[in-house]
């Protein structure tokens, strides 16, 4: 990649500017620090740091750096998905990135990154989230990785045919007021563990503190068709036969709707602290499955709490996906309703410290940003859920499912 063409256009308000690295950008209704310094590391490269200081009020639109690149024709591209569920692989340059089909189109856009505007799509175009690399041979890359998405998600996208490298900052919509830190990335290139070791070195993120585990879920024998008797004749078979696992987790089907986490099945007649308790009565960590930014339309909180749902531009609730093992349609909820946050403080509490589980599997987080805010990105929406998670769960663990991991690092102790 030559960093030394790098180009930065910066839109706001009606404005399109220009933005050069290590000299003033000073504009009317603005000024803009922008550094691209040398990194210190075992791989080579270069750190780029972007902070907007508004003299007025603005209204963010785009931010977006290019650099040429002579694409070799062997060069494998990395591509990490929206979120922790999405394809993430290397593709030969003669692949593509498949679209959603027509018919998952209404119950799964919401998944990923199909309803967003700033991807490009087509044949030879490439995308993706948070970090990326060019591999040119075995041991050899060049890597391009975010090292802050709280201010905002990182979409790297590559043309081989035009032979460009373009990175997006998603921010459009944004009302800015204050400075704002809205870039900082790191160019690298290296072997896998120069690169990465590097990456995570210049991150502000503590080390993951859990131990590797291994250990077993109800969800992929049994789906949400699960009782207390299914739960501890499983956890009497592994007991039995000496079993060396960490974790012994209960999936999704033990509550009675998904969102009403504090009505528990009947069918689990003697309660989750006891079950938890069983569990631990066998030498495993307790493990229990929750969704705690999504309600399933039979629920009470879809019923009765339509104030606590995620709206659209047109003010109806949003849709955060369809399953077929529920009650059909799910919904976001609005992490930013006092209601919520004060009802997921009480389930935490429940779940953690009545119940005493030591794990909660945390799913469909993405949920949570799915719509922007006026004065927030995406990214900030999903850094703040994930910073108030952490804190009800405290020194207990945390997987995280169906998250965007630039989100994720240092705030969940597996994914």
């Amino acid at each position: 990649m030559q960093i030394e063409k790098l180009t930065t256009t910066f839109s706001y308000n009606q404005k399109t500017v220009e933005l050069t690295p290590n000299r003033v950008n000073r504009f009317d209704e603005f000024y803009a620090d922008f550094k691209l310094t040398e990194i210190a590391g075992t791989a080579k490269g270069h750190r780029i740091v972007l902070t907007i200081h508004p003299k007025t009020d603005l209204v963010l639109k785009h931010l977006r750096l290019k650099m040429p690149h002579a694409f070799e024709p062997h060069e494998t591209i990395f591509c990490n998905g929206f979120q922790s569920w999405s394809e993430s692989r290397e593709f030969h340059q003669k692949e593509r990135l498949e679209k959603l089909r027509k018919v998952a189109y209404p119950m799964m856009k919401n998944y990923g990154d199909t309803h967003l505007d700033l991807v490009e799509r087509g044949l030879g175009i490439f995308h993706s989230w948070t970090y990326s690399y060019l591999r040119s041979h075995a041991f050899k890359m060049q890597f391009i990785g975010s090292l802050s998405e709280k201010t905002g998600f990182t979409l790297i996208q590559y043309k081989p045919e035009s032979q460009g490298v373009v990175i997006d900052k998603e921010c459009e919509g944004m009302k800015l007021t204050h400075s704002f830190p809205i870039l900082d990335l790191v160019i690298l290139e290296g072997d896998d563990t120069e690169v990465f070791d590097t990456y995570f070195k210049n991150m502000d993120t503590e080390k993951p503190k859990a131990q590797p585990a291994t250990g077993w879920t109800s969800w992929y024998n049994y789906y949400t068709n699960i009782s207390e008797d299914i739960i501890l004749k499983n956890l009497n078979a592994f007991a039995e036969k000496g079993a060396k696992i960490d974790l012994f987790q209960i999936d999704d089907g033990w509550q009675k709707e998904v969102g009403d986490w504090l009505n528990v099945k009947p069918n689990f007649s003697n309660g989750m602290g006891a079950v938890a308790q069983k569990i631990h009565q066998k030498g495993y960590k307790a493990g229990l499955w929750l969704a705690p930014f999504i309600c399933e339309k039979k629920s009470a909180i879809f019923q009765n709490k339509k104030h606590w749902l995620l709206k659209d531009e047109h003010g109806k609730p949003v849709k955060a996906g369809y399953s077929s093992g529920w009650s059909g349609n799910f919904y976001a909820l609005d992490f930013y309703e006092s209601e919520v946050q004060d009802y997921l403080i009480k389930v935490f509490f429940k779940v953690l410290s009545e119940w005493n589980f030591d794990l909660v599997k945390l799913d469909f987080l993405y949920a949570a940003c799915i719509v922007p805010r006026p004065n927030k990105t995406r990214g900030q929406v999903m850094n703040d859920a994930m910073q108030f998670i952490r804190h009800l769960v405290g020194d207990k663990l945390i997987l995280g499912c169906g998250v965007p991991l630039g989100s994720a690092f240092g705030l969940v102790d597996y994914c």
